[in-house]
């Protein structure tokens, strides 16, 4: 249900748990999202250029402790375990971060410590999401600091 490194939206949770007969309300997941928060899950928020402010409605998940995804069912999403663990390892070196979205291609982050700004993509080397990531950089002018981490087969 709650994946590691993915979209979050409290109103998908609400119609999965509502196509299981059970009756809750949105203001009780997004009190059990919070409760969630203190201790398991960090949410990543998207970035806006425009207003140069994040979007609380847009975010991706991540664990504190990717064991987490293996506990909740034997998860073995290399991908987004791996993109989980950057995330942690950028936060313990006390980045703040948010999702990029450049024209509808997604950055995996936008590290900001002090006055640098970093855009960090991940990709593990299949042809298909190296495109994908390769590709949000495309249109980007150069005065920024780009990353692309590639893990090999």
């Amino acid at each position: 249900m709650l994946s590691n490194a993915r979209m979050l939206s409290a109103n998908s949770i609400l119609n999965y748990i509502k196509s299981q007969k059970i009756t809750y309300s949105i203001n009780t997941v997004i009190k059990y999202l919070s409760h969630l928060e203190a201790y398991a899950i960090r949410k990543l928020p998207k970035y806006s250029l425009k207003a140069k402010r994040k979007l609380e409605f847009f975010e991706k998940i991540y664990n504190e402790d990717i064991a987490f995804s293996m506990i909740r069912g034997g998860d073995k999403d290399i991908t987004h375990n791996l993109e989980n663990i950057i995330y942690n390892e950028l936060i313990f070196m006390r980045y703040e971060l948010f999702l990029y979205d450049n024209n509808g291609k997604e950055i995996d982050f936008l590290a900001i410590k002090g006055s640098k700004e970093y855009l960090i993509a991940y990709s593990v080397a299949e042809n298909k999401a190296y495109e994908r990531e390769i590709g949000a950089f495309a249109s980007l002018d150069n005065t920024g600091q780009k990353c692309l981490s590639q893990m090999m087969k």
